[in-house]
This record gives structure tokens, sequence and C-alpha cells, in this order.
């Protein structure tokens, strides 16, 4: 896959809204202190080739309990988001 720009971000969940969707794709607690994406996620029929990944909670030393770090990027910001 030939991508002319990427974007990309850190994300922070305050709350456990998204934490089931998580687990749902992974298999894995995301708050179980171990691995939790096992790698990149990529949602492969997004106009951006959307990708995620949550790495072994918590992400930073002080990060405070029930919050989860995550990255995402895009390959292809210049198309219309979907």
């Amino acid at each position: 896959i030939e991508a002319t720009k990427w974007e990309s971000a850190t994300v922070t969940l305050l709350d456990d809204r998204i934490a089931p969707y998580v687990q749902q794709v992974c298999g894995r607690d995301p708050y179980a202190g171990k691995v939790v994406t096992g790698g990149i996620v990529t949602v492969k029929d997004s106009a951006w080739l959307m990708s995620w990944t949550f790495n072994r909670q918590p992400h930073f030393k002080a990060q405070p309990e029930g919050q989860l770090v995550g990255w995402i990027y895009g390959l292809y910001p210049e198309r219309p988001g979907d």
C-alpha cells in the first residue's frame, strides 16, 4: 500500500464506553495489565485505512486507574472519513 501521507495521534479513554469494543475485537480485557491488542488492528473498510493499538496498560507509570492510552493512525487523511 502506497500512502502519500499519514496522520497519527495518541488517544486517552477517560471512561469505559469504548473498552468493551476493544475487548470484543481483541478477545482480551484491556484493564488486565497484560497485552491488549497484540499488535496493530486495521479497519480494512475504512477510507483512511485507519489502524489502532492499545498496549499493556497502564501505558504510563502515573496513568490513573480506569484510563486506557492507545495509538491511532490513518494512511489516507486527504480522503473523506467514514
